[in-house]
């Protein structure tokens, strides 16, 4: 019967606040979305119109940021963060939440660091796809990595169709014996790759050359993984809540659709199959590429087959192009099928390559106790144990082994820096969720309705309306 009386007791206790709470006029809840950079408040226009119709946040009082992106991170959470309302001694179910995308919770996180105790303007903050601990896309413009990946691509790609071009050309000049078609297979190889390269610096130069001064100025150099203003966020002085991205690969055809499609995406919910027009056109290219090296190949044996035949040099010469043409489509379609993506998940720094120092698998006679011991581990050496083990190994028997990571991402922040907020409060994975469709996609809002029903966190509880 007492434990009867105890269970009850517990009941109630659990939920006498719940209806205490649902008795009373529920606050309505003021909101600041603040885009990222180059982004504007079209960006959060689709949540920030459509929650305080299913949820008790009042729209007049909530706020869609707008930003320019043209100063320095200091001076743009200043900027944003200078008008906002503040804390007002409000009911708590009333306090405003900071919600940035991408930079946009840099400099929320910011906004919190500079307006403390009764002049903070959140009780709480969400960051959304957010480099918390920098953007390692930075890194690679500023390192010459990304230039790197894009003339290996113009190269990959288009040397194979090179070839076709030159040589059709070069036909039109030399046939019929082994001089015409030597000189023709050599003009198309060589011709083709200076036409390539000419083409990709060109473009390179001309076109993207603004992106790299961009780029290079703040805020964005600011966020360079390393870069000092990183470190000065801290800890956040309210609770924080981060929704990372998860994107399904190849994230760079996924990035690619969605980019070319950015002004409908605050008008069209983006879900997991909105974003792969560019995944399918990838698919047909390689399959072309991969029938062009087929027939390459073909024509290489058959050329070499009819020259050695008929003793005729041209055919040899024939067969040596198009085994070359062969090897090019094939590279091609290698790139476009798996090497495109592997580059593109470096630049982004989601696949990094780990050094470690460690030993082989030997055995070596140790003097001391006069026996065949296997050499341990460099991790397995305590710290107090290092300067006899050095000793007693020769260090020179040490290797480096290099280890390759490939961490989740959003198709441009890796899940690491995404979630790199000291005393994080909780995270949540919106699965399939790119960098750029965030402001509008159905798991990207799922996410929010679960944190607005975190009860436990009163500065996050958002109910619905009735």
């Amino acid at each position: 019967m007492k434990s009867y009386i105890i269970l009850v007791l517990t009941i109630i206790g659990l939920i006498a606040p719940q209806f205490a709470l649902l008795s009373q006029q529920i606050p309505e809840r003021r909101l600041t979305w603040i885009p990222g950079f180059n982004e504007r408040n079209t960006f959060w226009q689709r949540y920030f119109t459509r929650f305080p119709a299913t949820h008790h946040i009042r729209q007049d009082q909530s706020v869609n940021s707008d930003h320019q992106s043209n100063m320095n991170l200091t001076n743009l959470s200043t900027t944003v963060g200078a008008p906002l309302n503040g804390y007002n001694n409000e009911p708590l179910l009333a306090q405003p939440i900071g919600i940035g995308h991408s930079m946009g919770g840099l400099l929320s996180r910011d906004i919190d660091r500079q307006w403390t105790g009764q002049a903070r303007k959140f009780c709480a903050i969400i960051t959304v796809g957010t480099p918390n601990s920098g953007a390692f896309a930075v890194n690679a413009v500023q390192s010459g990595m990304v230039e790197q990946a894009f003339m290996r691509a113009t190269r990959a790609v288009a040397l194979g169709p090179a070839y076709d071009v030159t040589s059709g050309a070069a036909d039109l000049l030399f046939t019929g014996n082994f001089a015409a078609g030597l000189v023709s297979g050599v003009t198309s190889i060589i011709g083709g790759q200076e036409v390539i390269d000419y083409i990709g610096k060109t473009i390179w130069n001309d076109n993207l050359h603004g992106f790299i001064q961009n780029v290079n100025t703040a805020p964005a150099s600011e966020m360079a993984v390393g870069n000092a203003r990183m470190s000065q966020f801290g800890a956040p002085n309210v609770p924080t809540i981060s929704i990372w991205g998860n994107e399904d690969g190849p994230m760079i055809y996924r990035m690619a659709t969605v980019a070319s499609r950015r002004n409908d995406i605050p008008n069209d919910p983006m879900d997991f199959s909105t974003d792969t027009k560019y995944v399918d056109w990838a698919n047909s290219a390689a399959s072309v590429y991969h029938a062009a090296a087929y027939a390459h190949g073909v024509y290489s044996m058959v050329s070499g087959l009819w020259g050695i035949i008929t003793l005729n040099p041209a055919g040899v010469a024939a067969a040596a192009y198009h085994a070359v043409a062969a090897d090019a489509y094939s590279t091609g379609r290698s790139y476009i099928k798996w090497d495109a993506e592997n580059d593109y998940r470096r630049i982004i720094g989601a696949t990094w390559v780990e050094t470690i120092k460690t030993l082989p698998d030997y055995r070596v006679y140790n003097f001391r106790t006069k026996t065949w011991t296997k050499l341990p581990r460099l991790d397995d050496i305590e710290e107090p144990d290092m300067k006899e083990s050095r000793e007693m190994w020769n260090m020179d028997s040490y290797t480096l082994v290099y280890r390759t990571h490939n961490d989740a991402a959003d198709a441009f922040i890796p899940v690491t820096s995404q979630n790199a907020i000291p005393l994080l409060t909780a995270s949540y994975q919106a699965i399939g969720a790119g960098h750029l469709e965030q402001g509008n996609h159905v798991e990207v809002r799922r996410r929010f309705e679960d944190i607005f029903t975190r009860q436990n966190n009163l500065e996050y509880f958002t109910p619905k309306r009735q």
